[in-house]
């Protein structure tokens, strides 16, 4: 949705490189500015051996209207979205 995660790597004379931070890169999907009607991707899975598939939904941080949790959240379907972006860092999912 949001891009490749790129992790950036300094590298000084007579030293071993060493990551700075991380961030998107290319392919994002969903930004400020493009697919903002998309309020969240439902992921459907199947697990072999299991009786029953099943899904997961990641909320989009940039959509127009955001779909309010709740209404998955009584039927306990796993839901996540992605916190703020802080500089140098990958925002983590919450769930």
């Amino acid at each position: 949705m949001y891009g490749l995660e790129q992790i950036h790597i300094a590298v000084r004379p007579f030293d071993s490189p060493f990551a700075t931070g991380t961030s998107y890169g290319p392919k994002r999907k969903m930004t400020e500015e493009h697919n903002t009607s998309i309020s969240a991707i439902g992921v459907l899975s199947i697990t072999p051996g299991a009786d029953t598939p099943a899904l997961n939904v990641y909320h989009n941080k940039y959509a127009a209207i955001q779909l309010d949790p709740k209404l998955m959240g009584k039927h306990k379907i796993p839901q996540f979205k992605l916190g703020d972006e802080i500089s140098g860092k990958m925002p983590s999912g919450k769930r």
